[in-house]
């Protein structure tokens, strides 16, 4: 082997590396954006998880437990709203609007101290009223109900008197991998959705393909359209694919509509794909194509609440997370595979992405450029 050779070649791809700009800010920029939003979004414990507190108890000779122990709760990590109205409460869980309904009934404090005189054990309860639908967001308010109890206890001195009853609205027996498998579900379709159409389409610049059809009387829209439900039919045998190993090989379970859950994986993908167009735009070969990938793929996963809940992102950073479409398709997903949601309670997240799929394959026509 001849090394001044090899040491010639090496030489030539790195001139050719310098002067492709492009190329030179992916190697330069990429790195560092998803370093700092990797270590930006990821906030470990989860904060602001919005609860509605529904207080009941009336007292007892100028004590109200209730009271103390809404004040001893860890207002980081809960976001509590106060109410009267228990109906409301409880369906503002069921819609998905509040993450629980903390419930002190009446006579809260006198039973609590009732039980004390009578050396009684948890006489007096707490009701929490969760959406389980995330177990890790579930678990911490638990927690922080519990800590809040505890410490309204060693404040007086006294044995715990009260417990906490825990009913699922939704999840109940949900384990992490139920959290984790819709969002992964969606990763994936992303992944290979832009992989595919930004490799494809740069590839078909290069061989002349994409430049004879533009000279040829087919329109933009046609061409597009055309690639689009090409795409779309992979799309359909690798949403079939991802399912299916979800539900067969890890039991994930789905609550709601299967079609449902399908159709929105599709309709995902289809937006993937017209974002995978514009992309190819950008880039005027294949290495190129493939270096945006992570600059959108891992920013995505990582604030869409794919790996864990939003609320363990902090809040700063949080807003971003509404403007990346895996959110809502993750979201939906979740909706449908855990709460057994139906079309009209997805009705934001199906919109997002309707709108995501239709606004993107319009974009590629408009920036598809016809050669005479």
């Amino acid at each position: 082997m001849n090394m001044k050779r090899s040491l010639a070649i090496t030489k030539g791809i790195l001139q050719r590396i310098r002067h492709d700009r492009r190329t030179m800010a992916l190697i330069v920029f990429v790195p560092l954006i998803i370093m700092f939003v990797f270590g930006y979004s990821f906030g470990g414990e989860v904060t602001d998880v919005k609860v509605i507190v529904v207080n009941h108890d009336d007292g007892s000779d100028g004590e109200n437990l209730a009271d103390e122990i809404i004040r001893n709760m860890d207002t980081e990590t809960l976001a509590p709203e106060y109410s009267n109205n228990e109906i409301w409460a409880r369906k503002s869980v069921e819609k998905g609007e509040a993450w629980a309904l903390v419930l002190f009934p009446p006579n809260f404090t006198r039973d609590a101290l009732s039980a004390l005189i009578r050396d009684i054990d948890n006489v007096s309860a707490i009701q929490i009223i969760s959406d389980g639908s995330d177990p890790t967001i579930a678990t911490a308010v638990v927690k922080t109900v519990h800590g809040a109890m505890t410490e309204t206890m060693q404040e007086k001195g006294i044995e715990m008197p009260v417990s906490a009853n825990l009913e699922y609205v939704y999840g109940e027996g949900a384990e992490f991998i139920d959290f984790l498998a819709p969002g992964v579900m969606g990763m994936v379709v992303m992944l290979l959705s832009l992989l595919l159409t930004v490799v494809s389409f740069v590839r078909e610049r290069a061989t002349g393909t994409l430049n004879r059809l533009l000279a040829s009387p087919i329109t933009e829209a046609e061409i597009v359209v055309g690639y689009t439900l090409a795409f779309g039919l992979i799309s359909l045998i690798q949403s079939s694919m991802v399912l299916g190993v979800a539900i067969l090989i890890f039991n994930i379970s789905v609550h709601g509509s299967i079609v449902l859950a399908f159709s929105i994986i599709v309709l995902s993908a289809i937006g993937f794909q017209g974002l995978g167009i514009l992309l190819s735009t950008a880039a005027k070969t294949e290495f190129q194509a493939v270096q945006f990938i992570p600059l959108l793929f891992i920013p995505s996963i990582l604030l869409a609440g794919i790996l864990y809940p939003l609320e363990a992102i902090p809040s700063f950073v949080r807003p971003i997370s509404y403007v990346i479409p895996l959110k809502y398709a993750a979201s939906a997903l979740r909706s449908v595979m855990i709460r057994g949601w139906g079309v009209e309670k997805l009705l934001l997240d199906l919109t997002i992405l309707l709108a995501f799929a239709i606004g993107t394959v319009a974009a590629s026509v408009m920036v598809m450029k016809r050669r005479e």
